[in-house]
Order: C-alpha cells, then structure tokens, then sequence
C-alpha cells in the first residue's frame, strides 16, 4: 500500500493544477447558457439549455470538489468566517434540492429547533457542500416520506452556540457492517445487488 500510495503522489499536482485550468471554460460555458436561456426560445429549446446549465453546473462542483481535496491533502483549505442569514442559507438549500425531491415524490423541508440564532458566523459554502452532499444523497436514495433538514443547538461551552445539523430521512438506512467500511473508496452504502440508483461509492 505505501509503494500505492507514493505512485500516486505526484499525480495530485497534476490533477490540481488541471482543475484549476478547467474552471474557466466551465464558467464561460455555463455564463454563455445562462444568456442564452434569457433569449427568445421554444419549450424544446429551452429544455435543452437547461439540460447544459445542469451538465455544466454539476461539472464545475466537481471540479471545485477536486481542488478542494488537492487543498485539503496540502493543508493549505482554509474555511472562511462570514456572517450569514440562517433561514435564508436554508430555504436556498431547500430551493436547489426540491425539483429532484418532488421528482421523487418526497416531501423535503427545513427544521430549525429552539435558541437557534438566526445570525451566524462562519463558512456558509463549506456548510452548503456539506449539506447537499448528505440531502442529495438522502433524496437520491429515499424513495418514500420525508427528507428533513434539521438545526439545533448543543450544549452551550462559553460564550461560543454550539450546532448540530442533521438530515433524517427515510431511506433504506445502512447496517453496522456498512458503516464500519464507508470512508472505504469504492464502497457503496447500499446493496450492490439491489436495485436503485448507481453509484461508485466515491461520493
């Protein structure tokens, strides 16, 4: 594994430096989309620019994902410290993962407990990734009920709120054995034999 591991070594400059040259094109060519859905077109039309909105969109996260991992291995990710608006942040989030939950015919809401303070301080987009990893799995695998986002606070430590955020769902779940192997690459939390969305378990 270590000799794996060493191989592997220098392709991650590679990669990121890679990446990093893709995101321009990426974004002109979802910018030139967006324009383009914003001129005269018929339904057909415009289903089809939405179709390249969507390709391009999920392509510029996973090339941002990439560098981010590149960041990560390098120590150089740093989280930012913003101030932003809870229920705004959560209705955004919300927004962007009901077209596939009604598609699904799940119902796909935001929770947020007591002593929540609406104002907070921190790294909205890291909490967004984090966020749309866990719902979109949720809505991609459930296939009946509720997809629910949830906000509370924990015990308080000082003068610092303290937050948990969890998504309840009611999807097939993941048996003890699973979860013992799921940072595992290549390992899916669900079983291969049975039918339901594809993955690669690298997600």
């Amino acid at each position: 594994m270590p000799r794996a591991a060493d191989a592997a070594g220098p392709e991650r400059p590679f990669l990121a430096f890679v990446t990093h040259d893709m995101r321009d094109p990426l974004n002109a060519l979802l910018g030139m989309a967006r324009l383009l859905a914003e001129t005269p077109l018929d339904e057909e039309q415009k289903g089809y620019v939405a179709a390249i909105a969507d390709a391009a969109d999920t392509l510029l996260t996973l090339v941002n994902d990439l560098l981010d991992l590149s960041r990560l291995e390098a120590g150089q990710l740093e989280l930012a410290s913003v101030d932003f608006d809870l229920p705004v942040f959560l209705d955004r989030l919300v927004t962007m993962l009901r077209p596939e939950a009604q598609r699904r015919g799940l119902r796909l809401e935001a929770r947020v407990g007591p002593g929540v303070p609406a104002r907070l301080r921190g790294d909205p987009a890291r909490l967004r990734q984090v966020l749309l990893n866990l719902a979109g799995n949720a809505v991609k695998y459930a296939d009946h009920g509720t997809v629910r986002i949830e906000v509370r606070t924990e015990p308080e430590a000082g003068p610092v709120v303290h937050l948990r955020f969890r998504v309840v769902d009611e999807g097939p779940g993941m048996s003890a054995g699973t979860v013992q192997r799921l940072f595992e690459p290549w390992t899916r939390g669900v079983d291969e034999a049975a039918e339901g969305p594809a993955g690669s378990g690298l997600g």
